[in-house]
């Protein structure tokens, strides 16, 4: 910090510390600028606290910044505003065919999209399908094994409302659409993973039937 600080000043840049200060800030090349409270490195994008925090951009959003700021780190999350707002087309030719980039774009994209109330956001849809970020990002990487790793970590979403089960099988259908995918690998590995997320939601109906047993007992 000191140098960037040092280097700042030899420039002509005044320097005013405030110890604390909560807001996140990038100027870029004076054309562009984000502020805000929002984590971007950190943030859970998905949970209760999803839209508790905000950023703003001044200049115009740039696809190119949110990509940055995304592959500094592995943390992008969903269905607020995410890398699936980008076109497809413009993240595979932002990785350039770099492997690393790709995988990592995988980990960071939304791999699921509603198919009912016009493809709105839904809390919790009863229908989703693998959004197409996430299919062309399978055809396009080498290591589809990580992809399917990627959608299957995902699967459990890290806040919910309502049964946990419900949503887990809402997502195993999405993902069980990968069964008949063209290669041995995922095709193996799919059926590995729907076994898994079948024991969670019968391990998850259990504990939401004793749940609302102790509920119903509360009342009596």
């Amino acid at each position: 910090m000191e140098i960037a600080e040092r280097a700042l000043v030899d420039i002509g840049v005044k320097m005013h510390a405030l110890p604390q200060l909560h807001s996140k800030i990038v100027a870029i090349d004076g054309e562009q600028l984000c502020i805000g409270s929002y984590n971007w490195l950190s943030a859970d994008r998905q949970g209760k606290y999803a839209r508790h925090e905000t950023s703003f951009f001044v200049g115009g959003q740039s696809e190119e910044l949110r990509g940055h700021i995304a592959f500094r780190d592995c943390s992008y999350d969903l269905d607020e505003v995410s890398l699936n707002e980008a076109s497809i087309e413009r993240l595979l030719d932002w990785c350039g065919g770099d492997q690393e980039k790709l995988t990592k774009l995988a980990g960071l994209v939304c791999p699921f999209t509603t198919v009912e109330g016009g493809g709105a956001p839904l809390e919790n849809p009863k229908k989703v399908k693998l959004s197409d970020h996430m299919t062309s990002l399978l055809d396009a990487v080498d290591d589809r094994a990580s992809v399917v790793e990627a959608i299957f970590a995902r699967t459990w979403p890290s806040g919910w409302s309502g049964s946990l089960a419900d949503i887990l099988e809402v997502r195993a259908r999405a993902l069980e659409e990968l069964s008949e995918y063209p290669s041995a690998i995922v095709q193996e590995m799919v059926v590995e993973k729907l076994k898994e997320i079948s024991r969670a939601v019968l391990r998850n109906r259990a504990s939401e039937a004793e749940e609302n047993n102790r509920q119903e007992q509360r009342f009596e």
